[in-house]
């Protein structure tokens, strides 16, 4: 009986395949799109009138924020293997 094999099968873990671990972010990013989109919304309609001459700062700031977040979970799909500190890219 082989221990390994029962104990370290990566295959029945929730996340355990490219597959599942791509349709994870994918979700997650399509949960986050029209939650970016919201927070451009309130910063550009309801910033307060003494906070005006920071409204394109924290536009900017969100834009990229929203940019970063999109390309990691959508373009890039990093996957990181942990016990070598490396990661590969799972693409789109």
């Amino acid at each position: 009986m082989d221990v390994a094999k029962n104990y370290c099968s990566f295959e029945t873990e929730h996340l355990g395949t490219t597959e599942n671990y791509k349709l994870a972010l994918h979700i997650l990013s399509c949960i986050n799109t029209p939650l970016f989109i919201y927070g451009a919304w309130c910063i550009i309609f309801k910033t307060p009138a003494k906070m005006v001459s920071l409204k394109n700062v924290l536009l900017w700031s969100h834009f990229f924020s929203a940019l970063l977040d999109l390309s990691l979970s959508v373009f890039v799909v990093p996957y990181v293997l942990l016990p070598t500190f490396s990661m590969y890219a799972l693409g789109f």
